[in-house]
């Protein structure tokens, strides 16, 4: 797991230019997974004379604040999507000129810590993981049955005859009747009492009478906590 993170990390980091800075360089961060990367890219930057701070976060937004306040100087935790969001809404402001200095995507890859897995049964991590090194590894036919695609789900044709979608911390930046668009595509989209899982901070309110709140009690499995939702009958 180590050898496959440090590998990221050199991916990742090597679209940098390290040049601008002094010794130290300060990234922003979430804890899991963009923390643990950072942690296994030191000793490589380390070798290039250059110090690594890691700073976290645990919202979108902040992250983006202290890059503008000079604060930290590199920000590894959001998509490219929200950062074309962010630099719209601070066009003409100097201090939002960010630039991706790269792009990563390690979903695919399917390694968890053993602490990631404290909310699996013994009999479901020895059917679905392989041990490996440090970690656990998503067995290959598993990885092999995930599609990953680019799909707008307020313009784009829903999918159908879902059992499961999540979606997490993406209603809460989108006005009502935004929410109630987005929440009655995933109704149509999911089969009868398929399942939305949705983050902390959001709820099914302006569509409230196509859901019916199912657990309110998840673990927080190393992210934040969500609440399962089902379709009314």
């Amino acid at each position: 797991m180590k050898k496959t993170l440090t590998l990221i990390a050199a991916a990742t980091l090597s679209a940098l230019s390290f040049a601008s800075w002094a010794d130290t360089l300060t990234v922003g961060a979430s804890n899991t997974p963009h923390a643990e990367i950072l942690e296994q890219a030191k000793p490589i930057l380390a070798k290039q004379g250059i110090d690594l701070e890691i700073k976290p976060f645990q919202d979108y937004i902040l992250p983006n604040t202290a890059l503008a306040g000079h604060d930290i100087d590199a920000n590894y935790f959001q998509h490219i999507p929200y950062l074309n969001s962010v630099l719209k809404d601070h066009a003409g402001d100097k201090d939002y000129d960010f630039v991706s200095a790269g792009a990563i995507h390690i979903e695919p890859i399917g390694i968890y810590s053993k602490k990631d897995m404290g909310g699996l049964s013994a009999l479901q991590v020895e059917k679905y993981f392989t041990k490996v090194n440090d970690g656990y590894h998503v067995n290959k036919y598993i990885r092999d049955m995930c599609v990953f695609a680019c799909h707008n789900f307020l313009k784009d044709p829903p999918f159908a005859k879902m059992s499961l979608i999540s979606c997490r911390n993406v209603l809460i930046y989108m006005e009502a009747f935004l929410q109630k668009r987005a929440l009655t595509t995933f109704h149509y989209a999911l089969n009868e009492n398929g399942y939305l899982l949705l983050g902390n901070s959001e709820t099914t309110a302006p569509a409230a009478e196509l859901f019916a709140c199912n657990r309110r009690d998840l673990p927080k499995s190393g992210m934040a906590r969500m609440r399962a939702l089902t379709t009314s009958s």
